[in-house]
């Protein structure tokens, strides 16, 4: 889908909120300006100033979700741990580890670390394919 229709289906799905539907436009309109290296690690913090908006942290949440939805698909999430051990992107493995399982395996060394539920934190990246 090209950027300009991701814009129409955001206008189409928050018809009834339209500064919910103009954060989603700006959002959109930014990252379509540069190159996808530019949003290789976005925050909630990143993506409520790209949204220009004075949208609560629920709401951008929510717009994050949006974004990431099957609906637009613009956005994919991924997690890092940033910790005493280092600080690395986990693959999905270790993804699932940390969630159901609160320790990750370190990816060069191994060593399982355990209590991780403080050290892990969501990102999102910009998937590439949502606008071929």
């Amino acid at each position: 889908m090209s950027y300009q229709k991701l814009i129409e289906v955001a206008y189409q799905d928050w018809e009834e909120n339209p500064d919910f539907a103009k954060a989603c436009e700006n959002v959109i309109t930014k990252i379509s300006s540069k190159e996808a290296d530019a949003f290789r690690h976005l925050t909630f913090s990143s993506i409520k100033r790209l949204s220009e908006s004075s949208l609560d942290i629920n709401d951008i949440i929510l717009l994050t979700q949006y974004l990431s939805g099957d609906r637009i698909s613009l956005l994919t999430t991924g997690f890092e741990y940033i910790g005493q051990y280092g600080n690395f992107i986990l693959d999905e493995e270790n993804s699932y580890y940390a969630y159901y399982e609160n320790s990750i395996a370190h990816p060069v060394t191994g060593e399982i670390i355990k209590d991780v539920k403080n050290d892990v934190f969501m990102f999102f990246t910009l998937n590439e394919g949502a606008t071929k």
